[in-house]
């Protein structure tokens, strides 16, 4: 099973391209049912990605998938990683956060539109060792810009 899933991932890596994704379905993992698995590259790492990225229009790919397919609630890792980097400075970590932020913002407003169930429950995931004061920065910029009606929890 896991050899066939390798050969498939080989596969899905030499006819895809940045920004597409696919789907895993799961019964194993607690309140996860369904991982979107996008493909990207080394550009993610660069500080200078826009609202047109390949990885931005791929995310509301993935929202409108999401919505299309009855998913009500979706957990996107906010800096568009899982570990933090050299190259993740604090305005590193703000100014791609803000772009993911609004971005997302956009897109949720668009999804009036495209019929299908609403994303209920929206969380951003950061890396685990990122530090304090980013957190409490982002918080804070999360907050500006969503109209939050549950107060944000640190860990």
């Amino acid at each position: 099973m896991v050899m066939q899933l390798l050969k498939y991932q080989r596969k899905i890596s030499l006819f895809s391209k940045t920004g597409d994704f696919y789907l895993t379905k799961h019964s194993n993992l607690c309140e996860t049912h369904i991982v979107f698995h996008m493909v990207v590259d080394n550009t993610v790492e660069d500080g200078n990605i826009s609202s047109r990225h390949p990885v931005i229009i791929g995310m509301r790919n993935v929202l409108k998938t999401a919505c299309l397919n009855d998913v009500t609630s979706l957990t996107i890792p906010l800096l568009l990683g899982h570990k933090m980097s050299e190259k993740m400075t604090i305005a590193w970590c703000m100014k791609r956060a803000e772009l993911v932020f609004k971005c997302i913002k956009g897109f949720m407003m668009e999804m009036g539109g495209w019929g299908g169930t609403e994303i209920k429950t929206l969380q951003f995931l950061l890396p685990k060792d990122i530090d304090q004061d980013v957190f409490a920065k982002l918080t804070s910029m999360l907050s500006s810009i969503f109209r939050v009606s549950n107060p944000i929890r640190g860990s």
